[in-house]
């Protein structure tokens, strides 16, 4: 991860014409251990528009990475 985030943060600061530190601290960092884990920290992560008022339903948000076809969230 450290290699990922090293040469990410190197590329978006050239992009952006800046320097410095480009990623926060991690906070939360594990392995997910089943399936159930899994499907709690997905809902989580499509949820957060919502949450943050910027959608009304996690389909609506532009940017979700997963479609309605994949399952009931």
């Amino acid at each position: 991860m450290r290699l990922i985030k090293g040469r990410s943060a190197r590329s978006a600061n050239r992009i952006l014409q800046r320097s410095g530190r480009f990623w926060q601290d991690e906070s939360y960092d594990h392995f997910v251990r089943d399936e159930h884990e899994l499907e709690n920290i997905i809902r989580y992560i499509l949820y957060n528009p919502v949450v943050a008022g910027l959608a009304k339903n996690w389909q609506d948000w532009p940017f979700t990475y997963l479609s309605q076809e994949m399952g009931d969230w």
